[in-house]
């Protein structure tokens, strides 16, 4: 099994996670905001297989928290290009 392929199973319980962490607050918190940022970054690990199955949750999430700040942006703007790539993530060392 690849990482990706590792990855790729948190997805659909990281996106929910971060969805839910962002509605059920009037005021993002710092704590909601490190979590965002870091599923952005797991669904930048994800199989492409991944993303497009999960693709409206996705795009929810980021619509969600689109103004979370400038880390935020950055991620999301890395997710994008990976998703418009639709490539494999490169294999991280252990």
């Amino acid at each position: 099994m690849t990482d990706a392929e590792h990855y790729s199973d948190a997805v659909p319980l990281a996106i929910w996670r971060a969805l839910s962490s962002q509605s059920s607050r009037a005021q993002t918190t710092q704590a909601s905001m490190s979590g965002v940022i870091n599923v952005l970054v797991l669904l930048q690990s994800a199989s492409p297989t991944a993303l497009n199955r999960e693709r409206a949750a996705i795009d929810k999430l980021v619509a969600a928290v689109r103004g979370n700040g400038p880390q935020t942006q950055e991620q999301i703007a890395r997710l994008q290009k990976r998703r418009s790539a639709g490539t494999p993530p490169p294999r991280r060392s252990r």
